[in-house]
């Protein structure tokens, strides 16, 4: 038998599929839900989430992040954003969790909107979870353009009057101005340089028989 089908897994279930000698299992989309843990290499999805409402695209990734072995791999090539299904669906909205590495994330060179996804099961929660990898992509909403905007101010912000003493951020106007304590200040550094020339200089100027030091300030 080369095909399990819909009537040997309502005999037997998953474990007559994997104990069988089938290749190949065709069957509708909700036996996904039981199929047992870990025992998936590669999961793949084309141009096919994009044509769902996100309820029914939550459900799919309920299965793959319980069938995916560690090391397997999630192929994945959607729009990056559709709404013909009464809502708008975005491909960075997908609910991956964070035991997922992201190997590759691209357009297709045909199709600039169509974005292609390896993401690779991990064992562990990653520190940079593909959500915030896929945060980037378009289209944005209001909210999130504003979020991106005030992101940038404090960014700029940090950058101008820094994030606080012994932070390791003085700020360029703190440095500018010589006033961060910060030992690698070149602004500090140059101060003490000046400081150390004036008193060189002073001090050979009286052993000379000056009768005052020289004011270089």
């Amino acid at each position: 038998m080369i095909f399990f089908l819909y009537n040997d897994f309502k005999e037997g279930g998953f474990e007559s599929f994997f104990s069988g000698n089938a290749k190949f299992a065709i069957l509708p989309s909700f036996c996904s839900e039981e199929i047992p843990s870990s025992v998936v290499d590669v999961f793949i999805n084309t141009d096919s989430m994009m044509e769902m409402n996100p309820s029914v695209i939550g459900q799919y990734f309920k299965s793959i992040h319980k069938a995916t072995s560690i090391g397997g791999l999630f192929y994945c090539v959607n729009r990056r954003h559709k709404a013909d299904v009464g809502v708008p669906v975005r491909i960075k909205d997908y609910p991956f969790d964070d035991r997922w590495y992201l190997s590759c994330s691209r357009p297709l060179p045909d199709s600039p909107n169509t974005q292609e996804l390896v993401a690779i099961r991990t064992g562990h929660a990653n520190a940079y979870p593909i959500s915030r990898a896929l945060a980037d992509l378009g289209p944005f909403t209001v909210s999130e353009v504003m979020g991106q905007w005030r992101q940038a101010l404090r960014r700029t912000a940090a950058f101008v009057v820094g994030t606080g003493v012994g932070s390791g951020n003085p700020g360029l106007v703190n440095i500018i101005l010589g006033l961060s304590e910060e030992p690698r200040n070149p602004i500090r550094k140059l101060r003490k340089r000046l400081a150390m020339i004036r008193s060189r200089l002073g001090k050979a100027w009286l052993r000379r028989g000056g009768g005052g030091k020289w004011d270089i300030s």
